[in-house]
C-alpha cells in the first residue's frame, strides 16, 4: 500500500530472473485458472483482449482507504505499467474504460 513506482518496478524486474523466485514458483504464480475468473496466486494472468496480438499479461490491482494501485506486466516483452493514486482518483478495476476516472470539482 505504501510504495513508489520505482520500488514496484524493481520488484517486478527481479521476478524476471531466478534469484527472487525459482522458475517452478513463477510458473505456479502465473498459472491462470479460467474457472476462477483467470485468477491465480495473488494475480490475474490472461491474454489481453484489447489488442490484435493478445499478449499474455499478469495483473495485480489493489485499493484501500483511497490508496489505489495497478501493476500490469506483459510477460513476454518485459514491459510493465504501474499506476498509483493516493487520492482515490482512479478505480483500479476500471482504469482502462473511458469515462470511468473520477474528476475533481476543479477540472
Amino acid at each position: 500500500m505504501f510504495s513508489t513506482a520505482e520500488d514496484l518496478l524493481k520488484l517486478d524486474q527481479a521476478r524476471y530472473g531466478d534469484e527472487l523466485l525459482s522458475r517452478k514458483s513463477k510458473e505456479l504464480m502465473f498459472k491462470s485458472y479460467p474457472e476462477y475468473n483467470y485468477s491465480g496466486y495473488s494475480v490475474w494472468t490472461y491474454n489481453y483482449p484489447f489488442t490484435p496480438s493478445k499478449p499474455k499479461v499478469m495483473e495485480r490491482r489493489s485499493g484501500i482507504l483511497g490508496a489505489n494501485s495497478v501493476l500490469i506486466r506483459f510477460l513476454d516483452t518485459n514491459k510493465t505499467i504501474i499506476i498509483l493514486s493516493n487520492n482515490n482518483q482512479i478505480q483500479p478495476g476500471f482504469f482502462w474504460e473511458y469515462g470511468r476516472f473520477k474528476r475533481s470539482s476543479n477540472d
